[in-house]
């Protein structure tokens, strides 16, 4: 039988290269991660290389288990399909975000970027028959 203060103790645990890790959803997780990533995912944003940073940053969130240091991750991916406006991937991505984390700081801000992405679609062209009708009105 393992002692709980044994388990405890084991949760925390410094690498040689300097790296720590923590426990998340039972498995380590090394902390620098998501930094590293979302830094790396940002310089390929730079470059102009969207899909490669979205690749990225899709790649890692899939491959790790939940961190709320993970948050970025999402809120970077939700934000870069909204300006490739690919808006039924960043639907799917957000909505699984907040079916899972809605008590996470992100929520809001992913939700925020909806919001401010339909500020900027182009407004509807008028409709054909709205225009057909102006021009041949109904006489009484």
């Amino acid at each position: 039988m393992v002692k709980i203060g044994f388990v405890v103790g084991v949760l925390w645990i410094l690498c040689t290269g300097g790296c720590v890790h923590k426990a998340s959803a039972g498995r380590l997780v090394r902390v620098g991660d998501a930094h590293d990533t979302i830094t790396h995912a940002q310089s390929f944003y730079n470059a102009g290389e969207i899909d490669a940073a979205i690749a990225m940053l899709q790649n890692f969130v899939d491959s790790k288990a939940y961190d709320p240091s993970h948050d970025k991750a999402y809120e970077l991916i939700v934000e870069w399909l909204l300006q490739l406006n690919r808006r039924a991937q960043a639907k799917s991505i957000a909505s699984y975000f907040l079916a899972n984390h809605q008590a996470s700081h992100s929520a809001q801000k992913i939700i925020d970027l909806f919001d401010e992405s339909l500020q900027h679609l182009p407004l509807a062209a008028p409709d054909k028959s709205l225009e057909q009708m102006s021009e041949h009105p109904i006489m009484d």
